[in-house]
């Protein structure tokens, strides 16, 4: 029953019973693993049964169903489960909720529930960079906007900067222009 609460939107996905009595995970179609599967079913109806040739064929059968596993590694590696997407995407929201001070990835972790390696990990895959790339890259967009309105020392002080030069390098790293110069262009 645990287990069910915890997969939820998995489980629908997989159209399984209500309550399973456990998970499973399925290396796909593979016609080899099927050839070999059927090759043992053959081997085993039959009177004068080899175990070397039986024992042969069923490390056969456990080698290509790996093998359909060892397969689809790479794309389960990108595979998000609906779950951590909502966590990521609360991980997100979290993460620029305050544009002036980013939270520690041990912070974000522990609010959201879901561990560090997985937050950093999955973090890369559905947004496409790192948490504090990510941070910096909205925090100088949000400092774009607010040259509209404030001078650039004012601007950085607003977007967490204490020091006018560190925000300047920071701003010219994402625009490739110095806030001073977009402000003039404004």
């Amino acid at each position: 029953e645990q287990l069910w609460q915890l997969a939820g939107d998995e489980m629908a996905a997989l159209k399984m019973a209500e309550q399973p009595r456990f998970f499973i995970r399925n290396a796909g179609k593979n016609r080899k693993a099927a050839h070999a599967a059927q090759q043992l079913a053959m081997l085993l109806q039959q009177q004068d049964r080899s175990k070397l040739r039986i024992h042969s064929a069923v490390l056969d059968v456990i080698y290509w169903h790996l093998s359909a596993f060892k397969a689809t590694d790479a794309a389960d590696a990108m595979y998000i489960c609906p779950r951590e997407k909502r966590q990521l995407l609360n991980a997100r929201s979290y993460l620029l909720k305050d544009l002036t001070q980013a939270p520690t990835i041990a912070d974000i972790a522990k609010e959201i529930g879901i561990n560090q390696c997985k937050l950093k990990k999955g973090f890369k895959a559905m947004f496409g960079c790192s948490i504090y790339a990510l941070f910096q890259q909205e925090r100088m967009h949000s400092a774009m906007t607010l040259l509209k309105q404030y001078n650039v020392t004012e601007t950085a002080m607003l977007v967490g900067y204490s020091n006018v030069s560190h925000f300047s390098a920071a701003f010219r790293k994402q625009f490739g222009l110095l806030p001073g110069e977009v402000k003039r262009e404004m």
